[in-house]
């Protein structure tokens, strides 16, 4: 070892060698920490942007799951509707009532309470895409139950990246700006490239979920760094 730094990787490197040790990466920060359980662990203990990893972590992996699923998209607009339903219903006097849906907060709730029980059902993989709409369509809102899931993002040029080299740092790696002619166009024209716009090509949406949701969403390679 030459290097504060190589030593730290060769630790590194001896550690991921222990069969009884692991190490895991904070879904939200991206940072390296050590579980304090066997159990899978998805967040760190670190308090970023002034909030626990974990907390915001959890939050913001709701939204990612919602973003890319349809069927929870469809979910969140039949409960706005309900809302809305249920809004109008009681602010109409009795007697303005006749032609608006019947919607209580009786009924209201009881269609939250269902739907809350089928998407915990649907998350777990207990219930398709189709059969979830089935059951949160107690009104007969949906004039198709067809929403598939989307896929997650699976192997990128990042993923590749970050886990054959442990010292991976983004702001070395990639050059400040690159010019490219596409000689194969019918206009070939030079186009410019920067850091970030590399960058986020590499990770084709493989981002942590602070740099999504977070104070860094519009950041580039700040969290690039394992």
């Amino acid at each position: 070892m030459h290097s504060l730094f190589g030593l730290r990787l060769l630790e590194l490197a001896l550690y991921f060698q222990q069969d009884k040790q692991r190490i895991a990466r904070c879904e939200y920060c991206w940072g390296w920490f050590i579980p304090k359980t066997k159990k899978a662990t998805r967040y760190c203990d670190r308090v970023t942007d002034g909030f626990p990893c974990k907390k915001r972590g959890a939050r913001f992996k709701r939204n990612l799951v919602e973003d890319q699923d349809g069927a929870l998209k469809i979910c969140n607009q039949l409960r706005d509707r309900m809302y809305a339903r249920l809004l109008r219903w009681q602010d109409a006097a009795p007697s303005e009532r006749d032609g608006l849906i019947s919607m209580d907060y009786g009924l209201y709730e009881a269609w939250s309470e269902n739907a809350r029980l089928a998407r915990m059902e649907y998350l777990k993989g207990k219930l398709t895409a189709e059969e979830f709409l089935q059951r949160i369509d107690t009104t007969h809102e949906l004039e198709s139950y067809e929403a598939g899931k989307a896929e997650l993002v699976g192997e990128t040029a990042w993923r590749h990246m970050l886990a054959g080299n442990l010292g991976f740092d983004s702001e070395t790696h990639y050059p400040e700006m690159i010019q490219v002619l596409d000689l194969g166009a019918e206009e070939p024209e030079w186009e410019i490239y920067t850091a970030d716009e590399l960058q986020r090509e590499d990770q084709a949406g493989h981002q942590s979920l602070r740099e999504q949701y977070g104070s860094g969403r519009s950041g580039g390679s700040t969290f690039g760094r394992p």
